[in-house]
């Protein structure tokens, strides 16, 4: 009697692992997704909740946004993040950092100083954008303050910004929910723009937690910023038309139309704004076009 033996083919095997491999070319785009969708619910969350920070911070100081950078104090104690931290959990610094964020949390190898902000991988930005130059070819009244969290001189008139002696106050921000407040800037992208040669430092020396050699670069201020020696990519979005370009393949950190702001999460940045919303936009739409629609420029707090 001639026993059959129950088992598959050759030709059985190869058609399940065939189906097997088309299976999971449909499903691992998915799941990526799924998880790069996470990720911007994160940082979403994150903006949220630095934004909420930002606004208790203001009802203890008279309705004052914290000074994006206060040059009388210095890089250790005079970048906005140290203001708002107190107002956010005790110990909790991983709001500072976007999920997408490759080089977030790099710790300064010379200091090792976690919770200092100079040297922490930070991977967002504050609004202090400018408007142009006031009155050239004097120096005696500089740029125009556009953002809520400017920087701070010691005394009025510092590097010729006489109007940028300080941040704004609540009543100063003409349309809240469409000023923005904070966005993303992620440290890997400064350290790459700064590695591509986008911007000179002083000593040439590596970028640490968003912060250049002569100036930290936690704020997104304007073109005034942009190629100066060591000041950092600092551009505002604006949309000169023509195609989006594609994020970060042919990304020029600081001049392209995103500007300073990263837009990782499929194109797209995430957003706080001076009501305590936030969302995610394409960086261009905060700015669509600067020179017929003034209005719509949401960096500017007081349009």
């Amino acid at each position: 009697m001639k026993v059959r033996r129950n088992g598959f083919t050759l030709i059985e095997l190869l058609v399940v692992i065939a189906i097997i491999a088309i299976l999971a070319a449909i499903l691992f785009p998915v799941f990526a997704q799924a998880r790069e969708k996470a990720r911007a619910i994160s940082c979403l969350s994150n903006t949220k909740q630095m934004s909420l920070a930002i606004l208790m911070y203001q009802q203890d100081y008279d309705e004052v946004f914290p000074s994006g950078f206060n040059d009388g104090i210095g890089w250790v104690g005079g970048q906005w993040p140290q203001y708002v931290q107190p107002y956010i959990k005790d110990g909790n610094f991983n709001i500072f950092k976007c999920p997408d964020d490759a080089l977030s949390g790099l710790i300064h190898p010379e200091s090792g100083q976690y919770a200092s902000f100079t040297v922490y991988g930070i991977s967002y930005a504050a609004n202090g954008a400018t408007g142009t130059w006031c009155c050239a070819p004097t120096w005696s009244s500089g740029y125009a303050a556009w953002g809520p969290m400017q920087f701070q001189f010691p005394t009025a008139g510092g590097w010729g910004m006489t109007q940028m002696t300080g941040p704004m106050t609540d009543a100063q921000v003409t349309q809240p929910a469409a000023t923005i407040l904070l966005a993303e800037k992620h440290n890997s992208d400064v350290n790459a723009a700064y590695t591509a040669g986008a911007y000179g430092g002083d000593s040439g020396g590596t970028i640490y937690g968003n912060y250049s050699d002569y100036l930290p670069i936690c704020i997104i201020s304007g073109a005034w910023m942009n190629g100066n020696p060591g000041m950092g990519p600092s551009l505002i979005p604006h949309d000169p038309g023509g195609t989006f370009p594609t994020y970060p393949a042919t990304f020029t950190f600081g001049s392209g139309p995103n500007g300073s702001v990263s837009a990782s999460h499929n194109n797209m940045g995430n957003f706080a704004f001076t009501d305590g919303h936030s969302k995610a936009m394409i960086p261009t739409a905060t700015n669509p076009d600067p020179n017929n629609q003034p209005q719509n420029n949401m960096w500017n707090a007081t349009r």
